[in-house]
C-alpha cells in the first residue's frame, strides 16, 4: 500500500478537506492530530472529537456513492500524512480481511467517541465538560507516578470550542483547578500532579 500513498505535511490551521467538498480520497494520520469543526450558520463552532495518529479520515470516500464531507477537517499542530485513492484502497482491503476488520473497528470506535461527545454536551455542566477534556488530553501522556503533562495548552478559546461553551467559563474553571492546585501552568504546558484527582472531581462534579 505504502508505494500507492501519496504523502505529505500539514502546518497548524491547514485545511485538508473543506465542509461541503467531495473528494475521491481516504487519509491516514500518520503523525499529529486532525480537528472536525462544524461551522453553523450563525457563525459558531461545533468541534466534534479529533482524529489521532493511526486514524483513517474522510472515510465518507468508502460509501457506494461519494459524499460530500459534513465537517471541515483541519490540521492542529503539524501532520503528516498518507492518501490514496478511494478505488485502489477498496480493492486492497477487499483482499485483506486483516484490514477490514481493522477499518471496521476503528470507524466503530470513531462513533462512540462522537456518541461520547454528544452526550457528554446534552448531560454534563460547564464545570464537567472542562474536566472531561482534560482527562483526554492527559491519557497520553500520564506518568508512572500518577501525573500529566499537557503540551501545548489549548486555548482557553479552543478548548471552549471543544465543549460547546464560551472561553470565560473555561478560564474560570481553570483558575479553580489551579487554585487548588489540581492543575498548574508552567509557561506553555499544563502539570497536572495528580490525575485521580482530576478523575475524582469528574466523578463527583454531577452528582
Amino acid at each position: 500500500m505504502n508505494r500507492r500513498c501519496h504523502w505529505f505535511h500539514l502546518e497548524d490551521g491547514d485545511v485538508l478537506i473543506p465542509a461541503g467538498e467531495r473528494v475521491d480520497r481516504v487519509f491516514f494520520l500518520l503523525e499529529g492530530e486532525l480537528r472536525f469543526p462544524v461551522y453553523t450558520r450563525t457563525g459558531k463552532i461545533v468541534w466534534l472529537p479529533s482524529a489521532h495518529e493511526g486514524s483513517l479520515v474522510n472515510e465518507v470516500a468508502l460509501s457506494g456513492d461519494l459524499l460530500a464531507v459534513p465537517y471541515s477537517i483541519e490540521a492542529a499542530g503539524p501532520c503528516t500524512i498518507a492518501s490514496i485513492g478511494n478505488r485502489a484502497f477498496l480493492d486492497i482491503i477487499k483482499n485483506d480481511p486483516e484490514a477490514l476488520q481493522a477499518i471496521v473497528q476503528m470507524l466503530v470506535e470513531r462513533q462512540h467517541s462522537f456518541v461520547e461527545h454528544i452526550v457528554e454536551l446534552s448531560t454534563l455542566s460547564v464545570r464537567s465538560r472542562v474536566h472531561s477534556e482534560l482527562l483526554r488530553l492527559c491519557v497520553e501522556s500520564i506518568d508512572t507516578d500518577g501525573s500529566a503533562m499537557i503540551s501545548p495548552i489549548p486555548t482557553h478559546t479552543d478548548l471552549a470550542n471543544r465543549i460547546g461553551t464560551h472561553r470565560e467559563a473555561v478560564a474560570r474553571e481553570l483558575s479553580y483547578l489551579q487554585s487548588v492546585g489540581i492543575v498548574l501552568r508552567r509557561a506553555k504546558e499544563l502539570f497536572v500532579p495528580d490525575v485521580s484527582r482530576l478523575t475524582d472531581l469528574l466523578s463527583k462534579s454531577d452528582d
